[in-house]
């Protein structure tokens, strides 16, 4: 038995290099892609040199970038409530396993990856209420995105543009379906428990149910809480835009500014892209939505990209380096 050990614990730590290596790599190469591929990085560039000369140009800009970190640090305190509901964590191992996530996420549809980053520092016994914890998360944020950008798309589309009634009011009623559907989801979690009771009982659904009754005795003061810090949160990013909007002269309107970008997070929500084909789809929507009060595409493009860049890029690729240095969760 020691030697079979002995055999398998290097193959182990070959495979873990190899898959923090692989992970790294598929970044740069998503980096690249976007950079050199997908848009003229000299016309992005020259856009944001003549934006910088602007009157306010490096306000605007300096806000966004004081706006990231506080941006994933109230993600950070969401996530620090609820593993702490089952395993000690504190607000600098959360921020790890966040920006972990934020890795991860980046190269899967729906950022489901992110469920598998923020796995690390996780204790293997708790990983399924980790994963639980990381849904209700994301349930909250959900919320926030979709029922605000619903009723910001509703003033959007009625003043700005012309949609048949029926396309508008179905997806009207879709969307009241889904935000009704998430928070019956996220304040009655113990539903799922109902549901897996008429599964087989195999290991798997006792772990995911064991894992739903420890969350399903949270109270609605904490899942209020998680909600407002998703508001926030919310805020900061719209927040982020919107300057960028005006830091490269698509609008220096504030109220147009704040419907379009409502509406683009609200579209956006409902595509299961990873994030790293979403900052295109978000750029083609844009320039669609957009349309109507500006021409300035280019604009439109450097704002949406450098928004990809300061929120996305950055924090993943220092989510690549925790992955990379599984240690820095030691205390």
């Amino acid at each position: 038995m020691d030697k079979l050990l002995s055999f398998i614990a290097p193959k182990k730590r070959l495979i873990s290099i190899c898959l923090k290596v692989l992970v790294l790599a598929v970044l740069a190469m998503i980096l690249y892609i976007q950079l050199f591929v997908k848009n003229d990085i000299s016309d992005l560039s020259g856009q944001f040199h003549n934006s910088v000369s602007l009157s306010f140009g490096w306000f605007y800009f300096t806000a966004v970038l004081v706006l990231m970190p506080i941006n994933w640090l109230l993600e950070s305190i969401k996530w620090n409530t609820l593993v702490t509901k089952f395993q000690p964590f504190g607000i600098k191992k959360s921020m790890l396993s966040v920006l972990s996530g934020v890795s991860m996420a980046i190269m899967t549809p729906g950022r489901i990856g992110e469920y598998g980053g923020r796995l690390v520092g996780i204790q293997s016994v708790n990983r399924p209420k980790a994963i639980l914890a990381n849904l209700i998360s994301s349930l909250s944020q959900n919320i926030i995105n979709i029922g605000l950008g619903l009723v910001m798309a509703l003033f959007f589309f009625n003043t700005y543009m012309e949609i048949q009634q029926g396309v508008f009011l179905s997806l009207v009623f879709a969307s009241t379906l889904l935000v009704c559907a998430l928070l019956l989801a996220f304040f009655r979690i113990d539903l799922i428990d109902g549901l897996l009771a008429y599964l087989p009982q195999y290991k798997w659904v006792t772990k995911i149910r064991n894992s739903v009754s420890s969350f399903s005795t949270i109270d609605n003061k904490t899942l209020f809480y998680i909600l407002g810090l998703s508001f926030i949160r919310y805020s900061v990013y719209l927040s982020q835009y919107v300057l960028l909007i005006f830091f490269f002269g698509v609008t220096d309107q504030l109220i147009p500014a704040i419907l379009g970008v409502s509406t683009l997070f609200f579209l956006q929500s409902n595509l299961p892209l990873p994030p790293a084909l979403s900052v295109l789809a978000r750029g083609e929507m844009a320039i669609f939505l957009w349309s109507v009060f500006t021409s300035n595409v280019l604009g439109i493009v450097a704002a949406t990209f450098s928004l990809w860049i300061i929120n996305l890029v950055i924090p993943a690729i220092l989510g690549g380096f925790i992955i990379s240095q599984a240690n820095l969760f030691e205390d």
